[in-house]
């Protein structure tokens, strides 16, 4: 399934997690600080190190059915 996460603070980064870490396929969608650390990450990282890979865009692409 595909998944849109907006707001990717404590809380939504806890959803990404999970969620792509179940092998759903999750965008990110943030912007300023915390959109250049998902890019450059291109995976969501918990304080213990665990790591999921997802997508990180600055907002939804109308084209892709979330």
């Amino acid at each position: 399934m595909k998944i849109a996460i907006l707001g990717v603070g404590p809380i939504g980064s806890t959803f990404a997690l999970h969620l792509a870490r179940a092998g759903h396929e999750v965008t990110a969608i943030a912007r300023g600080q915390r959109l250049a650390q998902l890019q450059g990450a291109q995976a969501i990282v918990a304080i213990n190190g665990q790591r999921a890979a997802v997508r990180v865009a600055p907002a939804l692409d109308p084209a892709v059915a979330f």
